[in-house]
């Protein structure tokens, strides 16, 4: 019985523990979120790509590479905490995923 009741208060000093430090809060809500586009220009000289999404919205990014217009990106875009406004938001990540004829 001595057992029993030790083992108990140690599990529920950790939970305790557990709960002030915060490690069983909840997480933050992630703000990264996919968007796709297809490649519009490819300005060698600056070291710019400029890509447009399927809502119009036009962003660009450095690093010329074997990027061509009509190749389709994938990004992984940061709202940068304001979910209702993307002319703030920045590419995080990206990738070639097909081309567009």
């Amino acid at each position: 019985m001595h057992k029993t009741t030790l083992i108990a208060a140690y599990i529920a000093a950790a939970l305790a523990a557990c709960i002030h430090s915060g490690q069983l809060s909840a997480p933050a809500p992630s703000t990264a979120y996919p968007l796709a586009g297809v490649v519009t220009t490819v300005d060698r000289a600056a070291d710019l790509v400029t890509f447009r999404t399927g809502s119009g919205h036009l962003y660009s990014l450095t690093g010329c590479d074997d990027w061509l217009p009509g190749d389709v990106i994938a990004c992984t875009m940061d709202d940068n905490g304001t979910p209702d406004d993307v002319t703030d938001d920045t590419i995080t990540q990206y990738r070639y995923c097909g081309y567009v004829s």
